[in-house]
């Protein structure tokens, strides 16, 4: 029935049918797709319980379409999710498996998957710009080098004014001085204060520049979640700001298409709160799995973990050694018979292959209340925190964990209630609101994946 509607759904736009709020004007609509890092749909109701007053978020409930729940990738943080999100496939097929890249020697010093690159298969707006259609992009992750009209990436180093000098490199050519010219000097870091110069600069693009779909992310709901905790208001007053935001962008996208558009809002996971970090590397170590050099830098391992908050995936040095293999799966299995470790499940390798993750290893999901570390800066296991945090990773079958979609605009039913879909739903539906060929393997969009792979 979920695959039916989100058909439907896109073949109702994409011919132009009418629904009972708006007629569709010929051609697809402009299509905005926002990203509120780190929303699980309760977190409307709860915010609102709290007191928080958001008209236009819910707003999509009434008069346009939503996702009770979203069922995310493996693992559930920002961009493997995100990337999952305009692809329409699991990370071990588009390639980006993790926020940071595996850096057991600490030789990247902590990069991120900021490259476009890095990505194996094509994305929404690849699709749309070979159709002819006009993009843009403010932040999105995975952006660094995407072939995008109106590109600004995702991308810091050094937190100063040298990833600004980086920016004007990586940006569309002149952009940067256009959009100064415009809106003044510019942040564009991940800090909370940029939020605003991230919606001041999608407005700026949709007014000046002809644009048929733009992506928009906004971590600010993310930072303040981790920081305070889920359900802190501090971190719930958030989303009432981000709400008054979209209401004025819904607002000009009205004025500036007179009603041909559609905007679409996203989300990469939900959280949970933990009060104990577990350092795994630690573990790993006491169990002579790594090796420190005298200066506390590692010199040889069999077994690193690549966390992820909520889970961290277990990398082994040599894979297919069997001897090795169980060595480790054995450990983990004790030490998640020992609940002093928060260790809620332990996939092995062909569980996490099957979800789509790493191709080997294994990955260890956390308890709610506990969070894994990867760091090797102590030797102490176990540490509790100062305040409660706000986290992710856990398994995405955990409806904590679910995400959010929300759609609303011209051709899109009104309160249609979607139930609790698949992330890879959301590509195909936003590549039927635009009317772009959409290739997929099998029948069923949501289980199955693509085939054909970007052409470097």
């Amino acid at each position: 029935m979920r695959f039916m509607f989100i058909m439907f759904l896109i073949l109702m736009v994409g011919m132009g049918c009418q629904t009972d709020h708006t007629s569709v004007q010929d051609g697809p609509p402009l299509l905005v797709v926002v990203s509120v890092d780190g929303l699980n749909p309760q977190d409307l109701d709860i915010a609102q319980q709290q007191g928080f007053d958001l008209p236009h978020l819910t707003s999509f409930i009434e008069q346009g379409s939503y996702a009770t729940g979203v069922v995310g990738v493996i693992p559930t943080v920002t961009y493997p999710s995100h990337a999952t999100l305009i692809t329409g496939v699991l990370p071990a097929e588009h390639g980006i498996l993790a926020n940071k890249m595996f850096n057991p020697q600490a030789k990247r010093d902590n990069a991120w998957y900021w490259f476009s690159e890095d990505l194996q298969v094509p994305t929404l707006l690849d699709v749309a710009k070979q159709a002819g259609r006009r993009t843009a992009n403010v932040q999105w992750p995975v952006t660094v080098g995407a072939d995008i009209d109106y590109n600004i990436p995702a991308y810091w180093r050094f937190d100063d004014a040298n990833d600004v000098k980086i920016m004007r490199v990586i940006t569309t050519p002149q952009l940067l001085n256009e959009l100064e010219q415009a809106l003044g000097t510019l942040i564009l870091d991940q800090s909370i204060e940029q939020t605003q110069e991230r919606f001041n600069i999608a407005k700026y693009l949709l007014t000046n520049k002809t644009i048929d779909v733009m992506l928009i992310h906004l971590p600010v709901y993310d930072s303040q979640t981790h920081q305070y905790g889920h359900g802190d208001l501090q971190a719930l007053a958030t989303l009432a700001e981000l709400d008054q935001s979209m209401g004025v962008l819904e607002a000009l996208l009205e004025t500036i298409t007179d009603g041909h558009y559609v905007l679409a809002i996203v989300s990469d996971h939900g959280f949970y709160n933990a009060n104990v970090t577990v350092h795994l590397n630690a573990l790993l170590y006491q169990a002579g799995l790594i090796e420190l050099d005298d200066q506390g830098r590692v010199s040889h391992w069999d077994a690193f973990a690549w966390g992820h908050g909520g889970g961290s995936t277990i990398m082994l040095a040599q894979p297919d050694d069997p001897v090795l293999t169980k060595r480790v799966e054995d450990y983990l299995t004790e030490l998640a018979n020992n609940k002093m470790f928060g260790i809620a499940t332990v996939l092995t390798a062909d569980e996490l292959s099957r979800m789509g993750g790493v191709q080997t290893g294994f990955y260890v999901e956390a308890e709610p209340g506990y969070r894994f570390s990867d760091g090797l800066d102590t030797m102490q296991a176990i540490e509790p925190l100062p305040q409660v945090k706000g986290e992710h990773g856990q398994l995405p079958s955990r409806p904590a964990m679910y995400s959010s979609f929300l759609l609303k605009g011209e051709g899109i039913p009104v309160g249609q209630s979607l139930g609790v879909i698949n992330i890879l739903d959301i590509a195909p539906t936003l590549a039927g609101i635009l009317q772009l060929d959409w290739q997929t393997q099998g029948q069923d969009v949501l289980a199955d994946k693509h085939t054909w792979v970007k052409q470097k």
